[in-house]
């Protein structure tokens, strides 16, 4: 085998509640993944030595070199599983934004991780693959499983939610990107100034309306649901929504407690989901942004949706997206 080429997904967050930091900085997250299918893709060739290139939407930005996700993930790879000598040389396609809490830097490393694995014939199942994924980034397991997930822990401990129906959305991805770490700190910024996190959970009940796939916004959090200083919010009842294909419900359930802070950060966001709302559909916040996800009815509403959109905000882009889509696989081996 000389050439390997994957399709890696991206990811929306049907709920993303949040907890108070652990004593080792991250914090606990209750989550609901899809995958959808607006992929990257990643080919490795042969080569004597490691090397990568970037292609596509934004890769102007993002690094080659060792700092890279995906460079990471294979001298990972060769060093746990393989050999320290083992090469090939990398080319990512994005189509997935780049710092738009979509997941695309880790849908590369996922992607790196289930090439290269077939490249060098280590033979490794998906479960090796996803374990190795979690000490590289809390979403890169999800980006390897596919289909929708609960996550727990940082979001790495997953379990696979059965859907009833799919769901179609429209994306509106931002040109200017939002650093997750920074929409963390302003997390713990607004739990610190509110005289802890509990204040947080109220005063995101204050401004949260209740979703509906007809019109809403799905809310920041509900603080009646969880002790936000201690724990994140379940996620049950959506999960459950999930797997009965109760659309309605689902959309009603919808939640981010990410999309205060940034909101915070980044004002223009806020009216972004606010206008995107009057258009018959549920708007959230992908995971810390920017992008904002719209919930359709169905395809056709998901297609004038996109349409409509395009219109009311041509400095955005409106992408067409559906889920759940597979995780990381190979598309084509020679």
């Amino acid at each position: 085998m000389q050439e390997v080429r994957v399709v890696t997904p991206s990811k929306v967050n049907l709920a993303l509640r949040v907890g108070s930091a652990r004593p080792d900085g991250f914090h606990p997250l209750d989550t609901v993944f899809e995958a959808l299918d607006v992929h990257d893709e990643v080919i490795v060739r042969r080569s004597d030595s490691l090397s990568l290139r970037m292609e596509g939407e934004g890769a102007d930005a993002l690094p080659e070199d060792s700092t890279n996700l995906a460079f990471r993930a294979a001298r990972a790879l060769r060093e746990r599983f393989g050999a320290p000598g083992l090469g090939a040389e990398m080319t990512v396609r994005k189509a997935i934004p780049v710092a738009g809490g979509m997941a695309g830097g880790s849908a590369d490393a996922a992607g790196a991780l289930v090439a290269l694995n077939a490249l060098w014939g280590l033979g490794l199942s998906c479960a090796d693959l996803m374990s190795l994924g979690s000490e590289l980034g809390s979403d890169v397991p999800f980006c390897i499983m596919g289909g929708i997930a609960h996550g727990t822990g940082r979001g790495e401990i997953l379990a696979p939610v059965y859907p009833g129906r799919g769901h179609a959305w429209v994306l509106l991805t931002n040109p200017v990107g939002l650093s997750t770490p920074a929409v963390f700190r302003e997390f713990d910024r607004i739990a610190e100034s509110a005289e802890g996190a509990g204040a947080v959970a109220r005063e995101a009940a204050e401004t949260e309306r209740p979703g509906s796939v007809a019109a809403g916004v799905a809310g920041p959090g509900r603080a009646a649901e969880a002790d936000v200083a201690e724990n994140p919010a379940s996620t049950r009842e959506l999960r459950e929504a999930v797997a009965r294909g109760d659309l309605q419900a689902t959309a009603a359930l919808m939640a981010n407690d990410l999309q205060a802070p940034a909101f915070s950060l980044r004002p223009d966001l806020e009216d972004v989901v606010e206008r995107a709302s009057r258009f018959g559909a549920t708007a959230i916040l992908s995971g810390s942004g920017p992008t904002v996800a719209l919930l359709a009815f169905d395809p056709a509403h998901a297609d004038r949706l996109g349409m409509r959109a395009a219109i009311e905000f041509p400095k955005l882009r409106a992408v067409r997206a559906n889920g759940p889509a597979a995780g990381a696989c190979v598309a084509e081996a020679k």
